[in-house]
């Protein structure tokens, strides 16, 4: 166990471009929260893309988040994503922009509490440099459901590049 009490619960890798989700299962419950971190980018040739997560698989709107950024260009995103079928956890550049990958921490609070729902706060940036593409903020929501958390699927709107890290942790107090 760390100094932090934080356990490291998995690892995943993008063996080739546009692969598929990082995807955590059979997460053991009692853990008061879970975390991930991780560098990741997208495949497609694009300035942003957003990382995204599933709980459990569940793919109906029950996933409600906010979204505080500095994107690209310098402006500021300030918005919600009302009842969707992904949780947003943080925003990224894709392959065109250079090999960039987004620092991400994201801790998951309630994940092992059938009372309360799930909720979530990352923290990210990725930067190219002067006069290059970059952003920088933060993001957060709730699961809108009670459900023990077991398993956790990372995913990017236009796939993930190849050598993408996650790693996830999970601390119990």
């Amino acid at each position: 166990m760390s100094k932090d009490g934080y356990i490291l619960l998995g690892s995943h890798k993008t063996p080739s471009p546009g692969g598929g989700a990082h995807t955590f299962t059979n997460i053991p419950a009692g853990y008061d929260s879970l975390t991930i971190r991780g560098n990741l980018q997208g495949n497609r040739n694009t300035a942003l893309t957003y990382i995204q997560a599933r709980f459990n698989g569940a793919s109906a709107a029950v996933y409600d988040s906010w979204l505080n950024y500095v994107d690209e260009n310098g402006s500021v995103t300030a918005t919600w994503s009302l009842a969707d079928n992904v949780a947003f956890l943080a925003a990224t550049g894709g392959a065109g922009i250079g090999v960039w990958p987004c620092q991400v921490e994201t801790t998951f609070f309630g994940v092992s509490d059938p009372d309360v729902y799930t909720k979530w706060v990352t923290v990210f940036g990725y930067s190219g440099g002067l006069g290059g593409y970059g952003a920088a903020g933060c993001m957060g929501g709730v699961w809108k459901d009670k459900s023990v958390v077991s398993s956790l699927s990372i995913t990017l709107n236009f796939g993930l590049r190849t050598d993408n890290i996650t790693n996830l942790y999970g601390r119990r107090t």
